[in-house]
């Protein structure tokens, strides 16, 4: 019997690994690239893209709002889950102001909350 005890082990050991493994079928991959926190869309009366800049605070960070590429009215936060104020300054001199915007955390970053700004 004390012979066969090593075995033993061995075979229980290898069970817990295997039993510990995760299903790689279900396992989510991620992108490299990152992920707006907050994505603001601003537009004019008639709905016309309207160019504008702003900034944004969460928590103890903060930062100014990025313009997507080749973009002058869709603006970005890039940040971490958490509440979200904003000030966003359209181009024809509106200001918006949005507060408590709640961004959750995804599997792979923050989910993106998108907001419409109507600048008249």
């Amino acid at each position: 019997m004390i012979r066969f005890l090593p075995r033993l082990v061995a075979a229980c050991m290898a069970l817990l690994m295997v039993a510990g493994c995760d299903d790689v079928s279900t396992t989510v991959v991620c992108e490299g690239a990152m992920v707006p926190s907050v994505l603001v869309n601003v537009v004019d009366a008639v709905r016309q893209p309207l160019p504008a800049a702003g900034t944004w605070v969460s928590g103890t960070m903060s930062d100014s709002l990025r313009h997507l590429p080749g973009t002058a009215e869709r603006l970005a936060a890039y940040g971490p889950a958490g509440v979200y104020a904003l000030r966003v300054q359209a181009s024809n001199g509106v200001v918006w102001f949005a507060s408590n915007v709640n961004v959750t955390q995804g599997q792979c970053g923050p989910s993106t909350v998108y907001l419409e700004m109507l600048a008249y």
